[in-house]
């Protein structure tokens, strides 16, 4: 925009006299992208023919049922073979369109219908668990959903104590980004060392009008609908963010459990050092904590992570840690000094990490689509084994998306 308001202002002359080859070419439209007949039952992979050689930029989505799978580049091809890794089932619908980085997607296709067969499936190997480590070198993706944090101290999330000593609801949207990427190693490696990150931000639900009686306009986060303008409910979520959390560890695997099954599972030992930043002053009870600061939150930890099939990156993980926010001194009547009253738990602190990952289209089944958005269900405890400071649960639900798709939904 700024590069368009000078040259139509400070350097008109020259913008008119430019000749029209080095003026800028509106981006050609991809082509129209057609699935090849003869789907049936058990097969892994979907042929899509181009109405015409494509741009080295244009990628082709393969689309079943409506759910959307990752990008598979054309290359210069008109003939694009987009692998699964799970079988089609009769009745599916199978649609396809062209995309690029500069044009509108493409139309979908009109779907074809996936025939019945009796044969086995051609990726058979894979979804009986053969198939073992398939996570690329580098992951990077992103997540919007909800935090709910009504088992934890009101600190945790900023939330304040209302009148009358009803706790405010809990309850904030959140959106963030994680990438892992492998140092050492390789997919066929046992041992992998990983390093990886996340940054999380919140609003909390106090802060969010949601009645058209305030506001004409409703703001993108109104409604549980995850799917809808992802972007801009991850966009507003990040301008208004009232927490944010991030943490950046390394992650060393040491041994493959359930080799040969549908969930083959890393053992690994990690450390991670993190902080979280909360805006303002938070009342709870009789505690006044200072939120306008970095907490510490490190830990050391162990755990088992699924590497392949319909619940790849879901993990346990237990480990020991600092969490700064338990530990801060208060201020404010009767709460003169808070670190008598709960004790200092430095690195004393019992965490708790599980995650559950599986396919928004199809889960619950040996069906895996290669991309597309994910349901997440994580639940993360912070407990205080000697009972001195307060214990926090938090439960995260939502969907996650490869950045990729995400900035395309």
């Amino acid at each position: 925009m700024q590069l368009r308001h000078r040259c139509a202002t400070a350097a008109f002359l020259i913008c008119a006299v430019a000749p029209a080859g080095a003026r800028a070419q509106t981006p050609a439209a991809p082509p129209s992208a057609a699935v090849s007949p003869g789907l049936v039952a058990g097969a892994c992979e979907v042929v899509v023919t181009l109405s015409r050689a494509p741009a080295s930029d244009t990628y082709v989505q393969v689309a079943i049922n409506n759910n959307p799978l990752g990008g598979v580049s054309a290359a210069g091809r008109t003939t694009v073979r987009v692998a699964l890794k799970g079988p089609l089932a009769e009745g599916d619908a199978v649609r396809a369109r062209a995309s690029t980085a500069a044009a509108p997607a493409a139309e979908w296709s009109d779907p074809v219908q996936v025939a019945g067969s009796a044969r086995p499936p051609d990726c058979q190997d894979r979804v009986a668990g053969s198939a073992g480590d398939s996570r690329d070198p580098l992951i990077v993706s992103g997540f919007v959903g909800f935090a709910f944090d009504n088992f934890a101290p009101g600190s945790v999330g900023g939330y304040e104590e209302v009148d009358g000593g009803v706790p405010s609801l809990h309850t904030r949207p959140v959106t963030g980004l994680d990438f892992e990427f492998r140092v050492i190693g390789s997919q066929d490696s046992t041992r992998q060392l990983w390093i990886y990150g996340e940054a999380l931000y919140g609003v909390r639900s106090a802060d969010i009008v949601c009645t058209r009686d305030e506001s004409p306009d409703l703001p993108p986060v109104c409604g549980n609908n995850l799917a809808v303008d992802v972007t801009k409910r991850a966009l507003y979520i990040m301008e208004r963010a009232t927490s944010m959390e991030a943490f950046l560890g390394a992650r060393l695997e040491l041994l493959t459990l359930q080799a040969g099954t549908s969930s083959p599972t890393k053992l690994y030992l990690d450390a991670q050092h993190g902080t979280m930043m909360l805006s303002g002053d938070v009342k709870y009870k009789n505690l006044s904590v200072e939120a306008h600061r970095a907490y510490r939150a490190h830990h050391v930890g162990a755990g088992l992570q699924v590497v392949d099939g319909a619940f790849q990156g879901s993990y346990l993980e237990l480990g020991l840690g600092l969490t700064d926010l338990f530990n801060v001194p208060s201020r404010g009547p009767g709460a003169a000094d808070r670190t008598l009253a709960y004790g200092t738990t430095g690195w004393g602190r019992l965490k708790v990490d599980a995650g559950l990952i599986f396919p928004m289209a199809v889960p619950f089944t040996q069906k895996v689509w290669n991309s597309g958005p994910r349901v997440f269900v994580e639940i993360f405890s912070d407990l205080d084994p000697r009972r001195r400071a307060p214990d926090s649960l938090q439960t995260f639900v939502g969907l996650d998306f490869d950045v990729h798709d995400l900035f395309k939904w």
